[in-house]
């Protein structure tokens, strides 16, 4: 089994599916009780994180984007010094992938910042 989770769900739709309806449930269940809730998972196409804002508003509460957005060299730099010490069960990521994921990767546009109640771009 492939460990990278971009690989695994471009490969089975139906895993992203269940797991974000999963993580899904769990993280409105936390807002109806008024706790604070990041989603790091599924936010790769504005229609994923879509899904997420227009849910969490029919649950009365605010949303933030928070975009990590370093340039290419900055992250390439981070996964090498990542990749020589990985812990185990931790799969590497190499430089062709990374630019892989980065092609998917839909950036936000500033139309949907502006749909978040609040949002954060950080470059570096």
């Amino acid at each position: 089994m492939d460990a990278c989770p971009v690989r695994r769900r471009r490969r089975d739709g139906r895993r992203w599916i269940l797991e974000s309806e999963l993580l899904w449930s769990i993280a409105a269940r936390t807002l109806t009780l008024g706790t604070d809730v990041i989603l790091d998972y599924g936010c790769w196409s504005e229609e994923e994180r879509e899904l997420f804002r227009t849910r969490a508003k029919h649950l009365a509460a605010s949303t933030q984007l928070v975009l990590l957005d370093p340039p290419f060299e900055v992250l390439w730099n981070r996964l090498e010094r990542r990749n020589e010490n990985l812990p185990p069960a931790t799969f590497p990521i190499k430089q062709s992938e990374l630019r892989e994921y980065q092609a998917r990767f839909e950036l936000p546009t500033t139309d949907e910042l502006h749909r978040w109640d609040h949002h954060v771009v950080i470059n570096d």
